[in-house]
């Protein structure tokens, strides 16, 4: 491990093609309300899903409350107390307190290569409830689930201190690789968190050569490798900010 630590650290690059990427932009992350003010019954987050790839995705959305106020109406009951949201994906608004859009053609969304979908909206409602609500919302590929690329947000309502889950949020990540071994396609999230600056991907063998740099235009994303890219064996993957590694996984070809 040593070793091939010290070829990251020389910063060795090599052209090799981009894969395709599912990315996060125009992100607003955190939705700030009042119960006196009148425009914010409904407060919202919102961001771009963009295909940073070479072919079509189709996408399905989810999402998933980590943590709520007291009283909060869910499992959602039109005669329940307490706060409430939904969320937009596509050409619909769905029902209060749905977790994941159905996979039926009509509703699914398709983005082409190099593309963007703007329609993502979450939104909280807060009923008189004051505090501080947290989710994560997913975007996933219909026959690929494990391709989910995700996001949290903040609801924060006459909350003193909104932003005291944001180090939470903005942890640096990358996802371990799945499936794993790669025997065809597989994917894994990063995120960098607060992190600024040039940002990328490197990979590198048991011996410690870079077999591939992959440029991160987003803070936030999913990269795909293919199996055919590389040789049978151990490989290492490294999340890089400003030429240093803030992450590191490991993954195993096998064909």
């Amino acid at each position: 491990m040593r070793h091939w630590l010290l070829f990251l650290g020389m910063g060795l690059f090599f052209g090799l093609p981009l894969h395709g990427q599912m990315e996060l932009d125009n992100i607003i992350w955190q939705a700030v309300g009042s119960i006196s003010n009148e425009d914010d019954q409904e407060i919202e987050v919102s961001w771009d899903v963009v295909n940073a790839g070479s072919t079509p995705i189709v996408l399905q959305a989810s999402r998933e409350i980590l943590s709520s106020v007291t009283p909060y109406n869910d499992p959602f009951d039109f005669a329940g107390e307490g706060a409430r949201d939904r969320f937009c994906w596509g050409e619909l608004c769905f029902n209060y307190g749905t977790s994941v859009t159905p996979s039926n053609e009509a509703l699914l969304v398709t983005i082409q290569p190099g593309q963007s979908n703007s329609t993502f909206k979450g939104l909280y409602e807060h009923m008189g409830v004051a505090g501080v609500s947290h989710f994560r919302y997913c975007f996933f590929e219909t026959d690929n689930p494990e391709s989910q690329i995700c996001h949290e947000a903040l609801f924060c309502v006459d909350a003193a201190e909104c932003a005291v889950t944001v180090s939470e949020i903005h942890e640096p990540m990358v996802s371990n690789i799945a499936p794993n071994p790669v025997q065809s396609r597989s994917s894994f999230n990063y995120d960098f968190g607060g992190l600024t600056g040039d940002r990328a991907l490197f990979i590198y063998n048991m011996v410690g050569s870079v077999v591939q740099q992959i440029p991160l235009n987003s803070p936030i994303g999913t990269v795909f490798l293919n199996a055919d890219d590389f040789e049978s064996g151990i490989y290492f993957y490294a999340l890089m900010s400003n030429g240093a590694p803030v992450a590191t996984k490991k993954f195993v070809v096998t064909k």
